[in-house]
């Protein structure tokens, strides 16, 4: 038999190709882990970059807000200042109506009073002229009629006859009155007055029944 042909020749030979293999495949495995760590590795790296990038934003968008933040508080606090402004301005306004509210009523009242003070004095003397004295009084009534018409205030003096009217009207009694017609006016017992159309006083009357 010869050297070549022996077993123990191929079963060596065989060995070796299957270490061969064996190794092979083993730095395959390894390269295929180092790769696998490398990749894992780059996709952390990467991941890490993602992360700072999203905290930088993170923080810019914080500081955006804040700004934004800012501006509405320094916003509102204007708004409320300007609000209480206004607040008191008004108090103020209405506080000084209330006070002079009848300031016009008086400065036109304050000439009748002085008139009527005239009138009073005169009266009060023993050689009092009457026939003046009416014409006084009839110059008081006038000045007042013109004062009322300045301040848009108009008498209710119902006319005799004049049908009841329970909006301007108020019926003090009612007399039975075979000669006129019931629900009319027979006396009038005092004027009504209206200011700006509104009531202030009806006029008092005396109604047929």
């Amino acid at each position: 038999m010869s050297k070549k042909d022996t077993p123990y020749e191929d079963k060596t030979t065989d060995n070796k190709a299957a270490n061969n293999t064996t190794v092979e495949g083993e730095l395959l495995d390894e390269n295929a882990d180092v790769a696998t760590i490398t990749e894992s590795e780059e996709a952390i790296n990467n991941a890490a970059k993602d992360a700072i990038l999203s905290a930088e934003e993170l923080v810019q968008q914080s500081r955006i807000m804040q700004t934004e933040i800012e501006k509405l508080e320094d916003k509102l606090l204007r708004q409320q200042a300007e609000q209480q402004n206004l607040q008191r301005r008004m108090e103020r306004e209405i506080d000084h109506a209330r006070k002079f509210a009848v300031e016009r009523f008086i400065k036109e009242l304050l000439p009748i009073k002085d008139s009527m003070e005239i009138a009073q004095v005169a009266a009060a003397k023993d050689d009092a002229d009457w026939a003046t004295l009416r014409q006084g009084n009839d110059l008081i009534v006038k000045m007042m009629v013109a004062m009322m018409a300045k301040l848009s205030i108009t008498e209710i003096n119902p006319a005799i006859g004049e049908k009841f009217n329970p909006q301007w009207h108020e019926a003090m009694s009612m007399l039975p009155d075979p000669e006129k017609e019931s629900g009319n006016i027979m006396i009038v017992h005092q004027k009504g007055y209206l200011l700006n159309e509104r009531l202030i006083r009806a006029a008092k009357v005396i109604v047929v029944q």
